[in-house]
């Protein structure tokens, strides 16, 4: 089985598991938002549809907005389904334009019955996956679309980075490394899908029924598998990239991380995906013996204290190697507390594979965003 993406994936690998900066959206000129025109129009060249769902985004909601406003790529749309207990769906109507449709998102709809909602919306040829927390990128946009345009693919997804606000958070640079070091052992095609950047024709949307499947969680896995199940392949792009919104906080990380990992256990099942199952069982047991060692060490034997020490040592090492590394692809200093933080973000990493067991264990929780 050919490798996902994310972060989620890289975690699938037990033996990585011992294993920032942002690139900067280059500005552009303001764009042209009266009635009927949008920059660079083209007729001849296939309509590309973002499609986009929105809850409680106000902190993020004009910043992405603006961002789509900024390119000049032809024949491009955006349609956000918007809502939550903030303004953001207020927020998102005031760019209200031909190019922008905001429809209301309503509480309890998710995100995957928001997107079912925006594609009958939506004119392009190809369609978009992107989220609320991130920035359009015209070059990034543009090679992931290529393939489809050409005809030779019919599913493209990509990867992301930290946001240039986020060059000095220790976590997000964290994070962010660990998806380049997964990244790396991408083949052509994978079997994941990165829904906050992710590009797939029309024909093929159509092909596996639309996008009104049930998903209570798990969107960018489920959309994945029915387009592999209708037999389209994932094609992977590693330099399209955009700017998202890593975390850069403990529950932040910690919310995401169990998302992705009970979405493998919950929906595997489902699609047959005996080896992503297994594996994720694998992550959290790793997460689970990582965080129980020094409490086993304390209370039994101090070889276990040991052992724990000498396992931590190594992941620190891996950790520190796969941050320079996103240093020196984002030409820019190595941040030398990073050394110093490695062995506690290492527990964090193991601490935080570990918790989606007891997630599962809560009705509550098993399925919560």
């Amino acid at each position: 089985m050919r490798r996902g993406l994310s972060a989620h994936f890289s975690f699938l690998d037990v033996a990585a598991a011992f294993g920032v900066a942002a690139a900067i959206v280059p500005s552009a000129k303001k764009p042209d938002t009266r009635p009927g025109t949008f920059a660079g129009d083209d007729p001849a060249r296939p309509a590309v549809s973002a499609i986009v769902a929105a809850w409680n985004e106000a902190a993020n909601i004009d910043a992405h907005i603006r961002s789509f406003f900024r390119m000049s790529y032809p024949n491009c749309e955006l349609i956000i389904c918007a809502g939550g207990s903030d303004d953001t769906y207020e927020r998102a109507r005031r760019y209200s334009h031909p190019r922008v449709r905001v429809i209301e998102q309503i509480p309890g709809e998710g995100k995957q019955r928001a997107l079912a909602r925006c594609l009958p919306h939506a004119t392009g040829d190809i369609i978009y996956f992107t989220d609320a927390d991130c920035r359009f990128d015209e070059d990034a946009l543009r090679q992931l679309v290529e393939p489809i345009i050409s005809g030779r693919e019919r599913a493209v997804t990509g990867t992301s980075h930290p946001l240039e606000s986020q060059v000095n958070s220790i976590l997000a640079h964290h994070i962010w490394a660990r998806d380049l070091a997964a990244a790396a052992r991408n083949g052509e095609y994978i079997d994941g899908i990165l829904g906050r950047h992710a590009a797939v024709a029309r024909s093929a949307i159509d092909a596996i029924g639309g996008l009104d499947f049930e998903a209570p969680t798990g969107t960018d896995y489920h959309l994945a598998k029915r387009l592999q199940s209708a037999g389209i392949r994932i094609r992977y792009l590693p330099h399209s990239s955009i700017a998202s919104s890593y975390p850069t906080t403990f529950d932040e990380y910690r919310r995401k991380q169990s998302r992705w990992l009970r979405n493998l256990i919950l929906f595997g099942p489902k699609f047959d995906a005996r080896n992503d199952v297994i594996a994720t069982w694998k992550t959290i047991g790793l997460g689970l013996v990582m965080t129980g060692l020094p409490v086993v060490g304390l209370l039994l034997h101090r070889i276990f204290l040991l052992i724990w020490a000498v396992l931590i040592i190594y992941a620190s090492t891996v950790r520190v190697r796969q941050a320079a590394s996103a240093s020196r692809e984002a030409t820019q200093p190595f941040p030398s507390r990073y050394v110093v933080m490695a062995p506690a973000l290492a527990m964090i990493d193991f601490f935080v594979t570990a918790l989606p067991l007891f997630d599962l264990l809560s009705e509550r929780r098993r399925k919560a965003w």
